[in-house]
């Protein structure tokens, strides 16, 4: 797969700065722009992307296994997503800003069965990468406060230390905490799900009434 990533929100600054030396630079970028949003576009409805994606700063979206890619430096493509996840949620460098990354080879069928063993929701094929959309989203900070990745990570460097309430930081209380994280943005996603479904069916309603009501009109 030669598209891997994009860029959903660039900073101003960036914007600003974006200057080609050569018309044909340009034309390069803005095909390659295209075909990332063409790719993109066959797991999950752009409009909802950049709809989205600013409510919990995700700025990145990206095909690769963050897993694979930063612990093997002569990584296979053929390696990645071996563990099956649907999605995988990172929060970038100094920011509070987030890439996320779809699986490309997903088996669409299995996911949504997993889903439905997991959480109790019936989630069609075609709608699975919402659904991780939404619990990706859930891990954010925006979301899960304290239980956000990144907070669950640092906590780990403190095991055998105490809170200051007092309380010893263990294994076992950061398993119970990674739970807990996980059960917070399952929560969160199937809510999200539910009311993005009613919004979409709502407007696929109104778009046949109409159509339905151009038709009246013209006979």
């Amino acid at each position: 797969m030669k598209v891997r990533n994009i860029a959903i929100m660039p900073r101003l600054s960036e914007c600003r700065n974006f200057k080609f030396r050569e018309i044909e630079r340009m034309k390069e970028s803005l095909l390659h722009i295209k075909d990332i949003l063409n790719e993109l576009s066959r797991f999950i409805d752009l409009r909802f992307v950049f709809e989205q994606a600013p409510k919990y700063g995700i700025v990145h979206i990206s095909f690769d296994d963050p897993d694979k890619m930063h612990c093997h430096p002569d990584w296979h493509e053929e390696e990645f997503w071996k563990d099956g996840a649907i999605a995988k949620l990172r929060r970038n460098d100094s920011s509070k800003t987030y890439t996320l990354y779809l699986n490309p080879r997903l088996d669409r069928e299995a996911a949504a069965a997993l889903i439905k063993e997991r959480t109790g929701l019936r989630v069609r094929p075609e709608e699975v990468y919402y659904y991780a959309w939404f619990h990706e989203c859930g891990h954010t900070h925006f979301v899960s406060g304290e239980l956000n990745p990144g907070a669950l990570f640092a906590r780990a460097f403190f095991i055998g230390q105490k809170y200051i309430d007092g309380s010893t930081v263990t294994e076992d209380s950061l398993k119970m905490l990674r739970f807990e994280a996980e059960k917070t943005a399952d929560k969160w996603a199937i809510a999200e799900f539910k009311k993005w479904r009613t919004r979409k069916k709502h407007l696929i309603k109104l778009g046949k009434n109409e159509v339905s009501h151009e038709r009246r009109e013209k006979s």
